[in-house]
């Protein structure tokens, strides 16, 4: 029997502070289950945003979108996610958002770009902080709804 080291997989703690690897992975079948039951419904596509809501724009429809924050908005700056948006898909977005069918949800942080092109949807804030490589900040989250979902 091969002795094992201190960061192998099946010895590595998990961030909760419970067992190693092998611990968490066995509680995952009954989770899963759960999961399952949840999603059951729910269509999770990977492709181009724009594309999808094309595809899927019904009067039944409701987008929850996330996308990443606009440069302008962030602590930093800057290009941080593997994916990105510029300013100009953003604007397509929000374009494509306002003729849609369906029902959608937008969150992000405040910007005049949002504001000004979501400006007869309902506008929800929240206040937290935000850590970054500048430290801990305060920010304001905001969830823009369309009409047809609010």
């Amino acid at each position: 029997m091969r002795p094992r080291s201190a960061g192998s997989f099946s010895n590595t703690k998990h961030r909760a502070g419970g067992g190693g690897k092998a611990t968490t992975w066995a509680s995952y079948p009954r989770h899963l289950a759960l999961v399952c039951r949840r999603l059951c419904g729910v269509l999770i596509e990977r492709r181009d945003a724009l594309e999808v809501i094309k595809a899927q724009d019904t009067h039944d429809a409701l987008f929850f979108l996330d996308p990443p924050y606009r440069h302008a908005t962030r602590a930093l700056g800057g290009a941080r996610y593997r994916h990105e948006l510029e300013d100009t898909r953003h604007i397509e977005l929000l374009a494509l958002l306002n003729g849609i069918k369906g029902r959608a949800m937008i969150c992000g942080y405040a910007s005049p770009l949002y504001d000004n092109a979501l400006a007869g949807w309902l506008r929800l804030t929240h206040g937290h902080y935000a850590a970054s490589g500048a430290g801990r900040r305060a920010r304001t989250e905001v969830l823009w709804i369309n009409r047809r979902a609010s």
